[in-house]
């Protein structure tokens, strides 16, 4: 989380990392993705917005095979 926090997105493409850039600049649509390497696999930090209230968003964490 705290990689997460600092927009250290890990794993993840360029493009990918350059789409969470852009994603930061535009919060009504705000969609992030991270990918890091864990002792116990893989992990995906997920933060979308949830509704039109500004700053209203939700942060996910999950293994890949959760989805």
């Amino acid at each position: 989380l705290r990689r997460f926090g600092i927009k250290d997105f890990g794993l993840i493409s360029d493009e990918d990392k350059q789409i969470n850039e852009d994603a930061l600049q535009y919060p009504d649509d705000l969609y992030l993705l991270g990918a890091y390497q864990t002792c116990r696999g893989k992990i995906w930090i997920i933060t979308n917005r949830i509704s039109e209230k500004p700053g209203d968003n939700a942060t996910t964490i999950l293994f890949p095979d959760e989805r």
